[in-house]
Order: C-alpha cells, then structure tokens, then sequence
C-alpha cells in the first residue's frame, strides 16, 4: 500500500481551518481539540521544524505573552529543578502536555460565564513528581498561538520536509 505523504500537512491545513473559521457557541472546546490534534502531529512529526524556528522566531510573534508563564523548567535526572527558556519547542511540549495529561482548567470570564481562557500546568514524569510549567492563556492567544505553528509547518513544506516524513 502506497503511503500518503502529504496527509500530515493536509491535517494541519483542515485543523487550522477549523479554528480559523469556527463561528459557534463553543468556541473554547474548538480551540482546544484542534489545539491537541495540532500539537500532537507538530510533536510527533515536525519536532525537527519546531526546534529550527525556536532559533529565529519568539513565543511573542506567534501570539503567547512570557510574563503570562510563571514556570518554565525540567527536572532533572537528579532530581534538582533546571528553569528553561521559553523557546517554542519548549513552550509547545509543556502546552502539547498539560492538554494530553488533562492538566487544565478553564478561566471563566464572570460577567457572561463564557469560557475566555485555560489556565495550563504540566508535571515532571520523575520521581517526585513536581510542577515544571504554568501558564495563563487566553482563547485568542491560543488561537494565534496554534495558526501560527500551523502555518510555519504547512509553509515549510519543501523536499526536505517530506522527506523527513518517508
């Protein structure tokens, strides 16, 4: 069976649409499941894309705020807590965790009960389990956030990209 290499792409593309265009009451729980569906490939398939755009392009410029991250670390194999910088490989692992391990919360905007925001933690997998990352995001941070890293990896779709896929 021949495989379909552009699938993962034309899988970025839809999901992005659907953020993108989505008009609904639940707006919030559209953001979040193209988010996990959009994290996930990115992670598993464009790690290689990801770490080359951490060198050049800022969380800022795809629509995250640093000073709304109050921890940004790893623990080590020692058991000690290292703080990272807040690269978007780094960022996007923590935000591809905390939805894959449900480690979120909804923020509720108080005068019309409406979701506006998640307020997103993930945990170290050593022993002693400790807190490695916290973040305050909005819905339209979020949003930014994953059409932007959807875009770069659709636009990096050259030979070397697909390649990395065969």
């Amino acid at each position: 069976m021949a495989q379909y290499i552009k699938e993962p792409f034309d899988f970025m593309e839809r999901t992005k649409e659907l953020i993108e265009n989505y008009r609904g009451k639940y707006k919030a729980s559209a953001i979040i499941n193209s988010s996990i569906g959009l994290l996930f490939v990115a992670t598993e398939k464009f790690q290689k894309e990801i770490n080359r755009a951490s060198k050049t392009i800022t969380i800022e410029k795809w629509g995250l705020k640093p000073f709304k991250i109050s921890l940004c670390g790893r623990v080590k194999k020692d058991g000690s807590f290292l703080e990272e910088t807040m690269t978007l490989a780094t960022v996007s692992r923590h935000i591809r965790n905390s939805l894959a391990h449900c480690h979120f919360t909804q923020i509720v905007n108080g005068t019309n009960s409406r979701i506006s925001g998640f307020e997103l933690t993930d945990y170290s997998y050593r022993k002693p389990r400790r807190k490695t990352f916290e973040m305050e995001v909005s819905l339209d941070e979020l949003k930014k956030f994953m059409i932007s890293m959807a875009n770069y990896i659709i636009s990096d779709n050259s030979p070397h990209t697909m390649n990395s896929m065969i």
